[in-house]
């Protein structure tokens, strides 16, 4: 209940940001003026799915460049006036990817950098449900990659998905998401690192 009511606050939180940059170009990673700030946005336009169209994929970091965060989430463009037309798809510090603090500059080129990891055709990422068991432990015993889906959930959305896109976590992991066309909602399908 309470990871849903802290989505809940922070996709809320995004729309407001969201809005406010309506009038912002897109597709270009750009830093802010101020120097004290590293924010930087990258966006693309998803084909149309489900009732929610379009939608566009966003890249963005926001705050101090002293502790900058990276967010990457759906924005459903054709839905702003109802709950549900921001979908996070991951939060982190920018760090986590660039390995560094970032300055107004380094920020921009982390954005474009995660930006271009981006696998917005994930189809070739996806295994079977055995062949995913099979690979969850390494040798050593650590979590290599896994789902947090049930057998029955992960093998619906995996037959009937019509996107999964590869986003980059950090430095050197990713999350292969789908989009779930019964419930239209992207979800976390198979997480790959340790």
């Amino acid at each position: 209940m309470r990871a849903a009511l802290a989505f809940l606050f922070f996709s809320l939180a995004l729309l407001a940001t969201t809005a406010a940059r309506a009038r912002t170009p897109e597709n270009n990673a750009t830093a802010a003026p101020q120097a004290s700030s590293c924010a930087a946005r990258m966006t693309t336009d998803l084909a149309p799915l489900g009732r929610y169209e379009p939608q566009r994929l966003v890249v963005e970091s926001y705050g101090g460049c002293d502790d900058a965060m990276v967010a990457i989430w759906i924005d459903r463009t054709g839905r702003r006036d109802i709950p549900g037309s921001v979908q996070v798809l991951h939060l982190a510090r920018l760090a986590d990817f660039d390995g560094r603090t970032p300055d107004v500059e380094s920020a921009a080129a982390a954005i474009r950098s995660i930006f271009d990891r981006i696998e917005t055709d994930g189809a070739r990422h996806v295994e079977t449900w055995s062949a995913l068991q099979r690979a969850g432990d390494q040798p050593n015993g650590g979590s290599w990659r896994g789902t947090t889906l049930s057998r029955s959930e992960y093998q619906r959305i995996t037959s009937s998905s019509s996107r999964l896109m590869l986003i980059p976590t950090d430095r050197g992991r990713a999350k292969l998401v789908a989009w779930d066309d019964d419930n239209e909602v992207w979800v976390d399908l198979i997480y790959y690192g340790d």
